[in-house]
């Protein structure tokens, strides 16, 4: 199991707990430490915005950015990602700037001047799925332009790798290793906000039939329509700490709720369990090791209360 302090820090303020006296009471709690790694963002990083792009005008993959670093500072900036566009909210590497293989320079790349460098995860030391540029929003808290990352706690976190047994499964997630801090330190949990929003739920009855044979658990349906979904750069960070990747947004969200709070998570689109007419229809059965199963159509969608 790894934690990582700024997603134990989402139940618990462990601010001044450092990581020497946090890793002996895990120890003690039979929580046992295998390592724990502390990340640091290199100096000189910072949070701008890019205000223009155009194409460069002798090379087909260069973009000419303009970016916004803060206190009325523009810096002109070559980029190759295709994913650079106005108005995102991307990592940058100021002149003077220590990557790992290479300080930051003033350059010319195809006769035109740049003056920094708009990063990847790789290229400050996180390892991401996603070798692109980097893009911020607002799931990273209120900073402003030119703030360095190094300011910002999640891009130093410290990822702390448990070695768990199997009886202890009430800690196989954020909250449950922070009650386990809780209790020792005699630090109160935080109040975890509770979401009800019934805005886009539709009566299940309309368009879900459900039902069950023999099945014991205490199960939670909901119908939601929605279009777009996409993870925000904080839960995508966090999963990769954690070392787990996926590619759909969904899936991303899904783990990251599990993860946090131990309640096993699953969704199926409408379109996988609606094949032979309006009426989505799930069943659940025990398969022939007695494991509830979740299924339409007679095919199995997953099993009830086995994650990832």
């Amino acid at each position: 199991m790894i934690i990582t302090r700024e997603w134990i820090s989402e139940f618990i303020d462990i601010s001044q707990i450092d990581n020497k006296t946090l890793s002996n009471k895990l120890d003690f709690l039979g929580l046992e430490v295998d390592s724990i790694v502390e990340n640091k963002t290199p100096k000189d990083v910072v949070i701008g915005k890019i205000t223009d792009v155009s194409k460069h005008p002798n090379a087909d993959r260069l973009n000419i950015c303009t970016v916004d670093i803060g206190k009325k500072k523009h810096l002109q900036i070559i980029c190759g990602s295709s994913s650079v566009k106005k108005d995102l909210l991307v990592a940058v590497a100021i002149v003077g700037a220590r990557l790992a293989n290479v300080t930051i320079e003033p350059i010319k790349l195809r006769s035109i001047d740049s003056f920094g460098m708009i990063c990847s995860a790789k290229e400050i030391g996180i390892d991401m799925p996603n070798d692109d540029i980097i893009i911020l929003d607002e799931s990273i808290g209120a900073y402003k332009l030119g703030t360095h990352l190094s300011e910002i706690p999640i891009f130093n976190d410290t990822i702390i790798n448990l070695d768990i047994t199997a009886n202890r499964g009430d800690c196989f997630n954020m909250y449950g290793v922070a009650r386990e801090i809780s209790a020792s330190f005699k630090i109160p949990l935080k109040k975890i906000k509770n979401y009800d929003d019934n805005s886009n739920v539709m009566g299940i009855g309309r368009v879900l039939s459900l039902s069950n044979i023999d099945c014991n658990s205490l199960l939670y349906y909901r119908i939601v329509d929605v279009k777009h979904i996409k993870s925000s750069f904080k839960i995508n960070l966090l999963l990769s700490y954690v070392e787990k990747y996926f590619n759909s947004c969904l899936d991303k969200i899904l783990f990251y709720a599990s993860y946090s709070t131990g309640v096993m998570l699953n969704a199926y689109a409408l379109k996988s369990v609606s094949l032979n007419s309006d009426m989505a229809k799930l069943k659940i059965i025990k398969d022939k090791n007695s494991f509830e199963t979740v299924c339409s159509e007679g095919r199995e969608l997953s099993k009830v209360g086995i994650g990832d």
